[in-house]
């Protein structure tokens, strides 16, 4: 027996026409869900690719941060370790300074006692210059070693 047989004959055709329809439309809407199933799982996977993406690029950056921060603390160290070179050098240049100073304070006598006025103005004279010089020579040198520890402290931070 036959299910068709139960419906009466002219209603046969109807009935035949609203199974197709009835068929059809089961059949788009499982497609329709097939295809959004399909989709989802896309959207997905670009989701977790773009995302792996932004994570390397994020740890990329990271990355050039970290390495740009411990080129600037190792330019800061090394500038340091300038400055503290360069301060043992000016005080040695101080401690310099002072035995010129004491060698000319002892030649000036000694100029005094052995020779006549002009000898003595001459000497005066001659031994102030030299100390202006000495005094503007450690200033310059001082001045020019802080100048090129700031260069190389500006070199050494600089992004290679």
């Amino acid at each position: 027996m036959n299910l068709i047989d139960l419906i009466p004959a002219p209603y046969r055709f109807a009935a035949q026409i609203a199974g197709i329809v009835v068929i059809g439309i089961a059949l788009m809407t499982g497609y329709l869900r097939l295809i959004s199933y399909h989709e989802g799982i896309g959207f997905q996977r670009a989701t977790a690719v773009c995302t792996a993406d932004k994570l390397k690029a994020e740890q990329a950056a990271n990355e050039r941060d970290a390495a740009y921060q411990n080129q600037i603390r190792k330019a800061n160290h090394d500038a340091e370790q300038r400055q503290t070179a360069l301060a043992a050098d000016i005080a040695d240049l101080r401690r310099q300074l002072e035995r010129v100073r004491h060698d000319r304070d002892t030649l000036r006598a000694r100029v005094a006692d052995l020779s006549g006025e002009a000898a003595r103005h001459f000497a005066g004279v001659c031994i102030d210059v030299h100390s202006e010089c000495t005094e503007r020579y450690g200033a310059l040198a001082e001045t020019t070693d802080r100048l090129a520890a700031d260069c190389k402290t500006l070199i050494d931070a600089w992004p290679k």
